[in-house]
């Protein structure tokens, strides 16, 4: 008998991602992304190219392939019944397990009545879910603002707080609506900050780790322990999107840091102590470490392409630190929860000796 871990695993590969339910006539794009044919046409004829709602490959035309495998998947998922459309499939609340039935319009996530109540959405504005699906079409459909921004910041997607209702509808169209509140930040380092085994670029956009300890003022503000270096701008509300190349390095962390962290003694990169950070260490990803710069086996990312260039979204807020591989435009990780009171800094630490870590969002088209 099937696990109930693999009817789970069976009823995810058997939907799809445009109407959450059973694929219907399954086709598969160039990308290997598959989706019901209705849906995929649906889809493209909203949109003024063929790319694929998932991972935003543009295609020279409409080839649609048919998945004969998944066909058959479907099928079987559906005859078992194991994920029927309109009451199991229905979203719920993880906190109160209530059917999310409300959209919140300053948060710009889906909520479920009891959540519409609480003291965090207390002034907030409510619509319910189809209304909400309904008008942000109306309104991407009149400014028909989808350019190569969109595809540059996809990547924030996932850090848009929308679960999982209807992503083609909600989820994109939100994220359409949203481009002009997302700082897309041209960071610079703060010179001040930086351990003295670090030294900075000119243009303060690059920092590497070298052999040799500088004799620098300690302005109170210095790294003194860790081979760390903050940003030169702070951050105490808004949405703030950045990239870093990390090519050659193989021991780096990244990410945003309290302004009121230890400087000076051992301390953890954790939230916990003030630090929101993934870090690689070889060829794993971890999320944290402890204060003798340990990591541990729970801390470890998904397996995954180590990135080459990393993206960091900060959402003050919603309280969501989110980082992406740049190049996939998919999902590393993200701290969701946090309740941020003080001001935030990017954050940097390299090891690897010669090593230069780039930032490069600055000088990306668009911004």
């Amino acid at each position: 008998m099937a696990s109930k871990g693999q009817l789970e695993s069976l009823t995810e590969e058997a939907i799809c991602s445009i109407c959450l339910d059973f694929f219907t006539d399954p086709v598969i794009l160039e990308c290997g992304h598959n989706f019901c044919r209705s849906c995929i046409t649906r889809y493209w004829e909203t949109e003024e190219r063929n790319s694929c709602p998932e991972c935003r490959a543009v295609f020279a035309d409409r080839t649609l392939r048919v998945n004969r495998a998944l066909v058959n998947l479907a099928e079987k998922a559906r005859n078992l019944n194991l994920y029927p459309k309109g009451k199991e499939s229905k979203l719920h609340c993880e906190e109160h397990e209530e059917e999310l039935k409300l959209f919140c319009e300053t948060d710009k996530t889906l909520i479920c009545v009891i959540c519409a109540v609480a003291e965090e959405h207390r002034e907030h504005r409510f619509r319910p879910i189809k209304e909400a699906v309904k008008n942000y079409m109306e309104e991407a459909h009149r400014k028909r603002r989808i350019s190569d921004d969109v595809q540059e910041l996809s990547v924030t997607d996932e850090a848009l707080p929308v679960k999982k209702f209807d992503r083609f509808y909600l989820s994109n169209t939100v994220l359409r609506e949203t481009l002009d509140a997302i700082n897309r930040v041209s960071v610079t380092l703060d010179v001040e900050t930086a351990h003295p085994y670090l030294e900075v670029s000119e243009d303060r956009k690059s920092v590497r780790r070298t052999g040799t300890w500088r004799n620098l003022p300690d302005t109170g503000k210095r790294f003194t322990n860790r081979a760390c270096v903050l940003g030169s701008e702070g951050f105490t509300s808004g949405r703030h999107y950045w990239e870093v190349e990390v090519t050659g390095n193989r021991v780096w962390s990244l990410g945003v840091a309290a302004e009121s962290v230890e400087r000076k003694g051992l301390f953890s990169l954790s939230p916990e102590t003030g630090f929101w950070v993934i870090e690689r260490v070889g060829d794993v990803l971890h999320r944290d470490y402890d204060v003798f710069g340990i990591p541990s086996p729970e801390s470890r990312l998904a397996a995954g392409p180590i990135p080459g260039r990393v993206g960091v979204y900060l959402s003050y807020e919603s309280g969501t630190v989110s980082f992406y591989n740049a190049e996939t435009k998919s999902r590393l990780h993200t701290f969701t929860g946090n309740k941020f009171t003080g001001k935030l800094y990017p954050f940097f630490r390299t090891v690897n000796v010669n090593q230069w870590l780039r930032i490069c969002s600055g000088s990306a088209p668009g911004l």
